[in-house]
């Protein structure tokens, strides 16, 4: 089966355990791209036997760092993909109709993300379908350069598709708990260097 003309983009660090299975939702791809952020695990030989394409470069700025990986994208449309995510077969399928259609009118498209903890699916409280824009014609979709959740740019139109991403950030509850506190105090440092202030009368109102 010929393989799709999109680039699925991976950026990862110290990934050995969770990047073959993320590899494998990608290989309907023509091209896959590692970024590398100097993993001293077997990340850059695990990707390699994938037939990856892997770069290194050390993480800064997240939203600098995802815009160089997309920049090293060769095929019209860039699909974004981080080390803990799997791609469905239903989505694989819609982004490569989109992929393969010359007058798809959209700029970029979002899809339901699918987080669990461990192997419970948190269905609840927001976190689903929670869609994310990952699929994005290369050159028209851009970062913000922040640190944590940084902004998207782009013109034109975003569609919609149905498939979804399968998430396994969270190994357990208190996993969870650990990274919200490290998103916390990263966009508490932000905010602090911007002059802005916060309190716990502004979190309650």
């Amino acid at each position: 089966m010929d393989k799709a003309p999109v680039s699925v983009v991976v950026i990862a660090k110290n990934e050995e355990k969770r990047l073959p299975d993320c590899l494998k939702s990608a290989a309907f791809a023509q091209e896959i791209i590692v970024l590398d952020d100097n993993s001293t695990d077997r990340t850059v030989e695990i990707a390699k036997q994938f037939g990856a394409k892997v770069y290194q470069r050390a993480m800064d700025i997240e939203g600098r760092h995802r815009n160089f990986a997309y920049s090293l994208a060769t095929l019209p449309w860039v699909f974004s993909l981080d080390a803990d995510e799997r791609i469905t077969p239903e989505l694989a399928a819609e982004i490569a109709r989109v992929a393969q259609n010359p007058d798809d009118p959209h700029t970029c498209y979002c899809m339901p993300v699918k987080t669990f903890i461990g192997t419970d699916w948190i269905k609840g409280g927001g976190y689903y379908p929670a869609p994310k824009t990952r699929l994005f014609k290369r050159g028209q979709f851009k970062y913000e350069e922040a640190r944590v959740h940084p902004k998207m740019f782009y013109q034109g139109t975003c569609g919609s598709l149905k498939g979804d991403i399968l998430h396994y950030s969270y190994n357990s509850l208190s996993d969870h708990l650990k990274q919200i506190d490290r998103f916390s105090t990263i966009g508490a440092i932000a905010m602090h260097n911007q002059g802005k202030t916060s309190s716990i009368l502004k979190i309650i109102y």
